[in-house]
């Protein structure tokens, strides 16, 4: 547990992602010029492709720019008409064309997994960079030049090969990282069909952390039945993940982004005021510019009303960080009443009284009250601080 404090003292006297369906398909690419795809299929998130050997389909979604610690998630299921063996299908995430567009695969920069020879054992994950030459978003033609198709790891190969009409549960999670990426994938029939795979600290391409495309490639073997397979998607679903943890964000971004070198800790204090990074983040200060009690804390009080603390308390941090108060009638008291953690809605808790103001997706307005009556002599002495579990 990561505990911050800050101390203020007044003297008393007489005078504050669910999943989303994806729908909207186009072919985007007919290698044979034979690949049906029309009507309902293109309005629904679960699409059939007929014959959809060397084919390929795209949908938009509403543009993520993914912020550091959030995680955007490819999720649906597929079937084939054919067993797979000497086949293929991909499944990506692209920055791609809004709307999407046929014959544009040099205008998709993301990630894809790929079962190339979906019966055998290289499966793996790939990263693509915009290329003039690619026909496809999935077009591996130019592997290893510039703004090209590249691997970047391998999965793990399967034992057995889907037989037709076999239901495959495929997934592509992509995680930034700071200024990374952490990419993994998978598919399984559920029982002994199963391919995983991952990796951590990857480069973005060079459309960053956007993301606004979903698309699919079928097929490739040019003989057998491949030639007249149908695929089968449904619920193909595109979520996006909270951060994990709105301190590191925040952090990330207000304290990493500006100075490399800065203390970005909970528990951390570059500027070297009165409040640690975590109250900081809470209630609303800079933390690479020195901030006073009057900024944050706003500190007023008489005999009568006792003492009371008006601040902010950022949303985000509710359920993450503990944020509490606690008094005293002297400087040199080493038994402090419990202390009051700030509740969710207005209350007293452990002496304290708080009214609290909702502002929507805006942090709350908080005053805290001590009243008069803790404070014998007419002195109270009270502190805030946070912890981060």
């Amino acid at each position: 547990m990561k505990t911050s404090l800050t101390l203020i003292a007044l003297t008393l006297c007489a005078a504050t992602c669910p999943a989303a369906p994806v729908t909207g398909w186009a072919l985007i690419f007919d290698g044979d010029n034979d690949t049906s795809f029309t009507g309902a299929s293109a309005t629904t998130a679960s699409p059939v492709v007929s014959d959809a050997h060397k084919s390929s389909i795209a949908a938009n979604f509403p543009a993520v720019i993914l912020e550091d610690g959030q995680s955007l998630t490819l999720t649906g299921t597929v079937s084939f008409s054919v067993t797979l063996v000497n086949s293929q299908f991909r499944w990506g995430l692209f920055d791609g064309d809004n709307p999407v567009t046929a014959g544009q695969g040099d205008e998709y920069a993301g990630f894809f997994s790929t079962s190339p020879s979906i019966s055998q054992t290289n499966n793996s994950i790939w990263i693509n960079d915009p290329d003039a030459g690619l026909v496809h978003p999935f077009d591996t033609g130019n592997a290893g030049g510039p703004n090209s198709a590249s691997p970047i790891t391998a999965m793990s190969a399967p034992t057995t090969t889907p037989v037709a009409n076999t239901p495959l549960n495929f997934a592509l999670t992509i995680t930034r990282n700071g200024s990374a990426l952490d990419v993994s994938a998978s598919i399984t029939d559920g029982n002994t069909y199963t391919s995983t795979g991952g990796a951590t600290g990857v480069a973005p391409n060079i459309n960053g952390f956007t993301f606004d495309s979903v698309a699919f490639l079928i097929g490739g073997s040019t003989s057998g039945s491949w030639n007249n397979v149908n695929a089968t998607f449904s619920n193909i679903d595109v979520t996006l993940a909270p951060v994990s943890d709105p301190f590191a964000q925040w952090a990330s971004t207000a304290i990493t982004s500006v100075d490399p070198a800065a203390d970005a800790s909970f528990g951390g204090n570059p500027d070297n005021d009165a409040f640690s990074n975590g109250l900081e983040w809470i209630l609303g200060g800079n933390p690479l510019g020195f901030d006073s009690m009057d900024d944050l804390l706003s500190p007023a009080g008489d005999a009568t009303n006792g003492l009371t603390l008006t601040f902010t308390r950022e949303d985000d941090s509710e359920g993450v960080a503990d944020l509490f108060v606690e008094f005293s009638n002297d400087l040199f008291s080493t038994h402090l009443p419990p202390a009051s953690s700030v509740p969710s809605a207005s209350g007293t808790v452990a002496g304290v009284t708080y009214t609290i103001t909702e502002n929507g997706t805006a942090p709350d307005t908080i005053q805290a009250n001590i009243p008069a009556s803790h404070g014998p002599g007419g002195k109270l002495f009270a502190r805030v601080g946070s912890t981060q579990d």
